[in-house]
């Protein structure tokens, strides 16, 4: 196949080349889009946006929907949430990427915890899943820190 290249002398033959081109492959012509004007849109107050009723009130619970809220979460979380109120911190917390020195105590102790005494057969890989994403050898290096502090009497 012998292809010849062409040579142009303006934007107008090149334009309309292309569009001998494409109305031979396609049929009709290309539509050129007009340019847009800009129109200023005259000056309208803007209504203000009504906030929903619980945005601007705080929405007190029946003790009876808190204590199905807890008991629809899993044993491992529902501890994890009542040590977290226990200890003073939030679960956006335990669960966060923050690694200052308290913090690292109270998750590492809940990780220790979780995998000791409230569910045993719980594999470090799911352990470090609740923790916000962490790897395994977070839980495991956890669950081992604290073991060697309670053999030292140190908890």
């Amino acid at each position: 196949m012998n292809i010849a290249a062409r040579n142009y002398t303006s934007g107008a033959e090149i334009i309309a080349s292309a569009n001998a081109v494409h109305q031979r492959l396609m049929g009709r012509p290309p539509q050129r889009k007009q340019p847009m004007i800009a129109v200023a849109a005259p000056d309208k107050p803007k209504p203000r946006p009504r906030s929903p009723m619980w945005r601007k009130w705080p929405i007190k619970f029946d003790a009876h929907v808190i204590e199905w809220r807890e008991r629809m979460l899993s044993p491992c979380k529902a501890h994890m949430r009542s040590r977290c109120k226990e200890l003073g911190i939030t679960m956006k917390a335990l669960c966060g990427l923050r690694r200052t020195h308290p913090l690292v105590d109270y998750r590492q102790l809940i990780m220790w915890e979780l995998k000791t005494i409230v569910k045993p057969e719980m594999s470090y890989p799911e352990l470090g899943r609740l923790f916000g994403g962490r790897d395994h050898t977070t839980g495991l290096h956890a669950v081992r820190r604290i073991a060697e502090k309670k053999a030292k009497g140190m908890l």
